[in-house]
């Protein structure tokens, strides 16, 4: 997905990336193609824009077992409860019924899974809508926009996440306005 425009093993912060518009070949390891090889240290990126420029247009491979997208939309259903679109993603991801439950918790939605989603405000709904990635393990995230509605304690509690995330092996790549609360390799457009 990202090329280093820096000379082989030469590679720093400051190296010039760019973001293929093709549609990357599917590959069995997600996050080899991901990775460059000559960052490899790196381990989390994030695409930065400015507020005004178009979204990000990432292709969702969820239930190829790879990797997992959480959009700017939370693709949640309005009618369903908190727990029935859980149940939901995560049977569709692959989890079961306890590692939902598990997201839940670890989410702080065990209050709100007998809700309406409609009835969810809008850092609830992304909290469910991020659950999904913990229901599922995946060595992929690719997010846009992962931590907008959320208040500074969830966006902290979320960085710890996803610092757990990187720590047992996974790859992010978001693109984000704010910077993530963990450390990443950024890529500024404009």
């Amino acid at each position: 997905m990202f090329r280093c425009g820096a000379a082989a093993g030469r590679c720093s912060p400051a190296s010039a990336w760019s973001w293929p518009r093709a549609r990357p070949a599917r590959s069995p390891d997600p996050t080899a193609r991901a990775r460059p090889a000559c960052c490899a240290r790196w381990r989390a990126w994030s695409r930065w824009r400015p507020a005004a420029s178009a979204s990000a247009s990432w292709i969702p491979e969820a239930r190829a077992g790879g990797l997992h997208f959480a959009g700017h939309l939370d693709g949640l259903k309005p009618a369903r409860t908190a727990g029935e679109e859980l149940r939901f993603w995560s049977r569709w991801s692959g989890a079961d019924a306890a590692a939902a439950a598990r997201a839940a918790e670890r989410l702080g939605l065990d209050p709100l899974l007998e809700l309406e989603v409609r009835r969810l405000s809008a850092g609830q709904r992304r909290r469910l809508a991020l659950a999904r990635l913990l229901a599922a393990p995946r060595p992929l995230w690719l997010l846009d926009e992962p931590l907008s509605p959320l208040d500074a304690g969830w966006r902290a509690r979320f960085g710890g996440l996803m610092a757990e995330h990187l720590a047992g092996g996974g790859l992010i790549l978001a693109a984000v306005h704010d910077p993530l609360p963990v450390a990443a390799q950024t890529l500024e457009l404009a």
